[in-house]
C-alpha cells in the first residue's frame, strides 16, 4: 500500500510541475527563389520563458534534395532581425553575428549564421552528410510585410513599445 501512495505522489507531483510548452505560429511564407523554401516564425511558451523560432523547409525535387532548418531565438533577437531587416534598402548590406542581409534589385538575400540542415540525408557520391546553411531570398514586399506582422505580434505580447 505504501508502494502504491508513493507512486502516486511522485506521478502527481510530476504533472504538477511539468510545464506546458505552448507554440503559437507569427507569420509564414515562401522565399522567392527556383527551389522555394517554406519559412515559418513561431513563438514558444514554457512555464514563464518565451522564446522565438524560424524553421525552413525547402521542397524535393528531381534536382533539389529536402532540406530542414531550425533557429532560435530571443526576444532581443528577434527585435533585431526585425529592426535590421525594415531598415536594410537600396544596395546596401548588414552583417551581424546572428544572420547576414544584403539587398540586391527589389529583393533581399538572408543568411542565417550558425545553422545546418537537420534533415538525416546524404549528399553526393561518397554519402556526406547534408550541411547547408539557411539562406533565403524575399521581395521587398514580403520584407515589409514580415516586418509589419512580427511587429504587430511583439506588440501584442507587450515586447515591444511603438
Amino acid at each position: 500500500m505504501k508502494k502504491i501512495i508513493i507512486v502516486f505522489i511522485a506521478i502527481s507531483f510530476g504533472t504538477i510541475n511539468a510545464k506546458e510548452l505552448v507554440v503559437r505560429e507569427l507569420a509564414q511564407f515562401y522565399s522567392e527563389e527556383r527551389n522555394q523554401k517554406k519559412i515559418l516564425f513561431s513563438e514558444k511558451k514554457r512555464g514563464g520563458v518565451i522564446s522565438f523560432e524560424l524553421k525552413a523547409i525547402n521542397r524535393d525535387s528531381k534536382d533539389f534534395v529536402k532540406c530542414k532548418w531550425m533557429k532560435s531565438f530571443s526576444i532581443d533577437q528577434l527585435l533585431y532581425f526585425i529592426n535590421s531587416l525594415a531598415s536594410i534598402e537600396g544596395n546596401s548590406h548588414i552583417e551581424a553575428s546572428l544572420f547576414s542581409m544584403t539587398a540586391k534589385k527589389n529583393k533581399v538575400v538572408i543568411r542565417i549564421n550558425d545553422t545546418s540542415c537537420s534533415s538525416e540525408h546524404k549528399m553526393y557520391y561518397f554519402q556526406k552528410s547534408c550541411k547547408r546553411s539557411l539562406s533565403f531570398v524575399i521581395s521587398a514586399n514580403q520584407s515589409d510585410r514580415l516586418v509589419k506582422i512580427l511587429r504587430a505580434d511583439l506588440q501584442f505580447l507587450n515586447h515591444v513599445s511603438k
